[in-house]
């Protein structure tokens, strides 16, 4: 019997001081002790797509990831303020179908001077699927995002989102797959 999962991490936030820009950077790892299926072989060292196999996925003890982030005020003017930020992953290849990931951006919190509530954010990323986890032929995954989150009213928040996704699911390297225009809508209520 193992010891289950541990999540350390680092975590500097600086002080908000004359400047008034705060910013939070951190550092961290979990690791699991259990049994995690591969993702693309059985026990006996085939792929898990053959038939003729037994279909039982090979097993890995323990899993772990390591990460990073930072999340910097660049300016502020009132309620109104403009930030930046990053964000990193790597973990396994031969159990997590994303093996390395990262993101980075910018949000706008009062784009607009009379609407000091709303928030704009564009963001852009990058996944890249592990081809010992994935099925051959698949690479990376690029996307870019703005998103605009409305308060209608104190207690009850819109937020339009629009994705542009390039090679979803990685694949576009050997298959013709297209690129993808997503948008979302979401709301919530606090009571």
């Amino acid at each position: 019997m193992g010891w289950g999962q541990v999540h350390a991490e680092l975590q500097y936030q600086r002080p908000t001081d004359a400047d008034g820009l705060p910013g939070t950077y951190k550092i961290g790892a979990w690791a699991h002790t259990g049994r995690f299926d591969d993702q693309r072989l059985d026990g006996a060292g085939g792929s898990l797509a053959d038939l003729t196999g037994n279909g039982a996925a090979l097993q890995h003890r323990g899993n772990h990831s390591l990460y990073a982030m930072a999340d910097q005020m660049l300016w502020r003017q009132g309620a109104r303020s403009l930030g930046v930020f990053a964000r990193a992953m790597a973990a396994p290849r031969d159990r997590n179908r994303v093996d390395f990931s990262a993101n980075a951006g910018v949000a706008f919190n009062g784009p607009f001077e009379q609407r000091a509530a709303d928030v704009l954010a564009l963001g852009v990323g990058w996944a890249h699927l592990s081809r010992c986890a994935c099925e051959p032929g698949r690479g990376s995954e690029t996307f870019v995002e703005a998103s605009y989150r409305y308060p209608i009213k104190p207690w009850w928040q819109v937020q339009a989102d629009l994705q542009y996704v390039i090679r979803p699911g990685g694949l576009g390297a050997t298959r013709r797959v297209p690129n993808a225009l997503m948008f979302g809508l979401r709301t919530s209520i606090v009571f």
